[in-house]
């Protein structure tokens, strides 16, 4: 709450005015001015950069088939485990694009050329 009262540092500025002589109080309020832009120009830029953590910032990025998929199976991104949905079948070790979220599943594609990106062994059910 305090912080919010930065933003009004200009109006704040003006009493500059009132206690100082005109030739001390304008560039000292100038400086207060520039400030307060910079500051502006700082919180503008804070609220415009991209979403950095959760499911929109998964969107677009790769990750590594743990085991062959049919429909469903598994993949690794960022070194955790998540449970895939592709529209066609993809092999253990291919780099795919995450492409959206149904519930907790990620869909995925196949990314041309996705050779395995080595970020460990395949994921192996059954005996063995």
């Amino acid at each position: 709450m305090w912080c919010h009262l930065l933003l009004f540092a200009p109006a704040f500025g003006l009493v500059l005015f009132a206690l100082l002589p005109l030739p001390l109080a304008l560039p000292l309020y100038a400086l207060v001015a520039i400030g307060s832009l910079g500051l502006y120009v700082a919180v503008w830029k804070s609220l415009h950069v991209p979403v950095a953590t959760g499911p929109e910032a998964m969107i677009g990025a790769t990750a590594t088939v743990m085991e062959d998929i049919a429909s469903e199976g598994l993949i690794r991104y960022r070194g955790e485990l998540w449970m895939a949905m592709a529209d066609q079948p993809i092999r253990c070790g291919e780099v795919v694009r995450i492409v959206g979220f149904e519930g907790l599943r990620v869909m995925i594609e196949r990314l041309e050329g996705g050779e395995h990106d080595g970020e460990g062994p395949c994921l192996r059910h059954g005996g063995g």
